[in-house]
């Protein structure tokens, strides 16, 4: 790139600082990569009063050349009501929509916190699972890909997703320009096992997940949204189920007639 002169004017005996910046595109493809430097064929440099042509000696004149890495957002949708029911299973708790920006990224571990009271946080029984899923094309569990139960129980309420430790392929891959859908799943301990009443949710952050950026190899942290869902609270169920009993024609004036008994 020509740059016309005058550049800068130094006095006998100063200097100046001169900085060059870059503009890195929204466009910019990452895992390329950028810098500069100069050299004195590039250059005209004449004395102020002799009007000579100067060549000056150039020390350190390249700079480094960094990896441009592209972006991600994870955005979070809630999908608990207030309650959810003892023994139910693959109940969708958050959504976490993840784009990619520049280059593939690649998801290769991630934590899912535990949220609610106190008792559903330190209590593994409440929750007999958790479980993630993929979908690239919607947010219904329905049609989408099971990527892992957690392997190991829960600690302080943190499930760990780790997979490539296991020699696993990583959580999810986004291609560049596009997004994946993480579903986090519960599954509901039966009567025996549950704290009725305590409330149950689950998180993530920054700083449990690992995204590296599929080209740069650069560790990408993403902007994070609305990471928490709501909580909900472990209730039981209830049947009812009616009985005829009004199976004959009755007297006028008959009083006390059974028409139907509900077991409750």
């Amino acid at each position: 790139k020509t740059i016309q002169s005058p550049i800068i004017n130094v006095a006998a005996g100063g200097y100046h600082h001169l900085i060059l910046v870059f503009n890195i595109s929204g466009s910019a493809t990452g895992g390329r990569t950028f810098g500069a430097n100069i050299a004195t064929a590039n250059m005209t440099v004449r004395g102020g009063t002799s009007n000579l042509a100067i060549t000056p000696t150039l020390t350190t004149v390249a700079s480094a050349t960094p990896i441009i890495f592209g972006n991600s957002t994870i955005t979070g949708i809630n999908k608990l009501s207030s309650t959810v029911n003892v023994s139910a299973v693959n109940v969708t708790v958050i959504i976490y929509n993840i784009t990619a920006t520049g280059e593939q990224m690649n998801l290769t571990w991630i934590n899912i916190t535990r949220l609610g009271t106190s008792a559903a946080i330190t209590t593994n029984t409440n929750i007999t699972a958790v479980g993630l899923f993929n979908n690239s094309v919607g947010t219904d569990l329905a049609g989408s890909t099971l990527i892992r139960w957690n392997a190991t129980a829960p600690v302080n309420g943190v499930y760990i997703f780790n997979i490539t430790a296991d020699g696993g392929p990583g959580i999810l891959n986004v291609s560049s320009g596009g997004n994946q859908h993480l579903i986090v799943v519960f599954n509901i301990s039966g009567a025996a096992g549950v704290t009725f009443g305590t409330t149950a949710g689950a998180n993530i952050a920054t700083a449990n997940l690992s995204m590296l950026g599929g080209s740069s190899g650069v560790a990408i942290t993403p902007t994070l949204a609305s990471s928490n869902s709501s909580v909900a609270a472990i209730v039981g169920t209830s049947a009812v189920t009616g009985i005829d009993q009004n199976t004959a024609n009755k007297n006028l004036s008959s009083t006390n007639v059974a028409v139907v008994t509900y077991n409750v």
